[in-house]
Parts: C-alpha cells; sequence; structure tokens
C-alpha cells in the first residue's frame, strides 16, 4: 500500500449511490460501483458514501431526489435503467454531479431522454454534470464472433432487448469502422 502524499487532494463532498433493484453485495454492479465509491471518498478525503437500494424500478427517481433534497455533491446511479431519471435529475439540478454507472446521455434537443436513440442533443453542452460509464459491449461481441470463427462454430446468434438498442449498438461499431448500418 501507498501512503498518501502529502499534497494529495482533499475534499469534502457529500456522495450517494442508487443501485439498482437487488442487494448492495451482489457481486456485479451495485457492489463494484458502492466499492468505487468508497475508495473514491478515501482518495479525496471525503466521508464514505451512503446508499439506497430501491426495492423496485418505481423508487429510482425518488431516491435520487433523496440525495439531492439533502444537498449531496455527487450522486452515482447504477444499471442502464436508472438512466432517464439520472438524465431528468442531471437537468434539472445543474449544480449536482450525476455519474450514471452502465449509462450514456442519449439526449434530444433539450436535453430529455431521447427513446428514439436519435440522440440529437450534446450533452457536453446540454448535461455538463452528467457523466456517463460504459461497459463497451461492442468490443467483447467483436471478441466473441472471432473467438467463435476461430473455434468453427457453425451458427452464433446475439439476442438485443429491443429493435432501437440493435441499432444503437451498430451504430457504435459504425463510428468505429465506418461501415453502414443496414436500416
Amino acid at each position: 500500500s501507498v501512503a498518501p502524499s502529502p499534497t494529495a487532494v482533499q475534499a469534502n463532498l457529500k456522495i450517494g449511490v442508487v443501485t439498482d433493484i437487488g442487494t448492495l453485495n451482489d457481486k456485479g454492479y451495485n457492489e463494484y460501483t458502492f466499492k468505487g465509491a468508497v475508495d473514491g471518498a478515501a482518495a479525496i478525503g471525503s466521508a464514505a458514501p451512503q446508499s439506497i437500494v430501491p426495492k423496485d424500478a418505481s423508487e429510482y427517481a425518488a431516491d435520487i431526489k433523496q440525495f439531492v433534497d439533502q444537498k449531496y455533491d455527487i450522486i452515482v446511479t447504477v444499471g442502464f435503467n436508472l438512466t432517464t431519471d439520472t438524465l431528468n435529475a442531471a437537468k434539472a439540478n445543474p449544480d449536482v454531479w450525476f455519474i450514471g454507472v452502465d449509462q450514456s446521455a442519449c439526449i434530444d434537443a433539450y436535453a430529455a431522454s431521447d427513446s428514439t436513440f436519435t440522440c440529437a442533443g450534446d450533452p457536453r453542452q446540454l448535461l455538463p454534470n452528467f457523466v456517463g460509464l460504459q461497459y463497451q459491449e461492442d468490443q467483447a461481441g467483436y471478441l466473441a464472433g472471432i473467438v467463435a470463427v476461430l473455434l468453427g462454430a457453425a451458427v452464433v446468434a446475439f439476442f438485443f432487448p429491443t429493435a432501437a438498442r440493435e441499432r444503437q449498438l451498430l451504430a457504435r461499431y459504425r463510428a468505429v469502422d465506418a461501415t453502414p448500418v443496414p436500416e
């Protein structure tokens, strides 16, 4: 372990974590996001973050608002299911930082969550207080395809939750390799 340097950043930030439904110790996104928030808070000299684990999806917005109302400086939300509520909170509370794990800011020109995935709004301009952290599933999918071919797999099937999500993933590939996405 390395001792902190005497010039290490010190902050007194209130940090809250709203997980997805389930448990805080799920051996997945909820647990490791919270552990990351704890480590981050310790690294900057802030108090350990508080957490809220919703019982169901109807509680997401209220749980985020609970931290806003308590004047938290940074609110971390976990999972793509919280994206819309996180973006709405970021828009309504420009003085609070929001970090969305497994979330991206696909917004319209008015900073509203864009369920059509046209993503016409620029989140850097419209929601500068939102930071989305995403797992690069396109890279893992590409590698899985290579492995399947190398292993001689005859059929490889990918299942996407919705056609809109499939178009979003294909658009990410297109952005990387400039291949047109079929309509």
